[in-house]
């Protein structure tokens, strides 16, 4: 079936408009991937078996077209983990096997730089963001903390969690990170 993006009024729950942005019938046509708002910008995933994201101009009306298209990013892309914004960034980050994860532009879809996590497995948690660092963990608990930014790729931290297969987003709350394994939760802080 189509895959369609529908903006509602979150007051009335009426539709105010749609876009259809996958027109091909196709059996992995599903999208698990939340949207991401920036700058009146909505910002999509494409569906599963494709490579991209789109970002479509918030304010239209009823079945908008491919004029409301702001941009689009063909590169690698997630099935599971949602794109995070971040002071002005945009970060992807391909679930797939060796984690791919892209810094872009969020206004423009530039790409800025791009990186492997590495690994031999898939990604599937959200990217957190917090004190100028990216965190991200695989579902063989390794987690990484990258640098946030938009000058380059960096690596700063790779923590065996252990307990896998790890699936939950890192959360922050309070200064402090709660990573959840498969057996235990961890809160790391001061």
């Amino acid at each position: 079936s189509d895959l369609l993006a529908i903006c509602f009024d979150a007051r009335t729950g009426k539709e105010l408009w749609r876009y259809e942005y996958a027109r091909q019938k196709s059996t992995k046509g599903r999208n698990t991937t939340s949207p991401v708002i920036v700058e009146g910008l909505v910002i999509g995933v494409t569906p599963r078996g494709t490579d991209g994201l789109l970002a479509i101009k918030s304010g239209g009306e009823g079945r908008v077209t491919d004029d409301h298209i702001a941009w689009t990013f063909d590169g690698p892309s997630p099935d599971c983990s949602t794109p995070l914004f971040y002071k002005g960034n945009l970060y992807v980050l391909a679930d797939r096997k060796g984690g791919v994860i892209t810094c872009l532009d969020a206004g423009t879809g530039r790409q800025k730089w791009q990186g492997k996590l590495g690994g031999s497995a898939p990604w599937w948690a959200s990217i957190t963001a917090g004190d100028d660092k990216l965190y991200c963990i695989s579902e063989a608990a390794e987690a990484v903390v990258l640098a946030a930014g938009d000058e380059d790729f960096k690596i700063l931290h790779r923590i065996d969690m252990g307990g896998k297969p790890t699936q939950a987003s890192i959360a922050i709350a309070n200064g402090h990170l709660f990573i959840r394994t498969a057996g235990k939760l961890f809160c790391v802080g001061n």
